[in-house]
Formats: structure tokens, C-alpha cells, sequence
């Protein structure tokens, strides 16, 4: 990863900070989501279904890992295009955090029925 060039550019370094700014907001996403799948998982009461809690729970955590994963990778390639000058392109990471909240969002409600049988 090469270094912000050295002419001092405001426009690029107000680029480079936002660029920061949203790495972290994927990162407090992917937290927020790992967190509460170690709630879910461990806290949450057997249901009728045996494991559906800790399936949900892994479920958020995997998808918390995923979304820090995904948030680096597009950090390091923005990083890498606005410091050569280039266009950011397109971005695939909040559709994959989106389909993956549907899915959290679904064995959330399988849970949700399965207590109250």
C-alpha cells in the first residue's frame, strides 16, 4: 500500500479521512453484529427447536466476520484508488451485508415462533 502523496492535497486527504471514516463504520457494524451473536447464542432460552438459538447466534457472528472482512477490502482498494487518482468503482459490500441481514433477520423469526409453540 503506497502512502498519501506528499503535495498536501486537502481534497485528497478529506477523501482519505471519509475513506477511514466508513472502514470504521463496517467495523462497528461487524462488532455490533459478532455481539449480538454471542447474545443470541448464549443467552437466548431453548425453544421447541434444540440449537435454533446457537444456529442463529453463529449465523450473526459469522456474519459480523464477514462484514469486517469486507469493509478492509474495500477500505485497502478505495485507499489504493483515490491515492493513485482513479475511479472508486463499484462497491458490492452493502449488498452482501443486506443479504446477509435478511438471513439474520429470517433465523431471527424462526426463533421467535419456535418459542412460542
Amino acid at each position: 500500500m503506497s502512502e498519501p502523496n506528499q503535495n498536501n492535497d486537502p481534497q485528497v486527504a478529506r477523501t482519505v479521512l471519509a475513506n477511514e471514516r466508513t472502514f470504521l463504520a463496517w467495523a462497528r457494524t461487524s462488532l455490533a453484529l459478532i455481539s449480538a451473536g454471542v447474545a443470541v447464542a448464549r443467552f437466548l432460552p431453548p425453544g421447541r427447536v434444540e440449537g435454533l438459538g446457537t444456529g442463529a447466534g453463529v449465523i450473526l457472528i459469522l456474519l459480523g466476520t464477514t462484514t469486517l472482512a469486507v469493509g478492509y477490502r474495500g477500505w485497502e482498494k478505495n485507499q489504493t484508488r483515490i491515492l493513485q487518482g482513479t475511479a472508486l468503482g463499484h462497491q458490492t459490500g452493502p449488498r452482501l451485508l443486506a443479504a446477509g441481514m435478511v438471513v439474520a433477520v429470517v433465523a431471527a423469526l424462526a426463533v421467535a415462533l419456535a418459542g412460542n409453540r
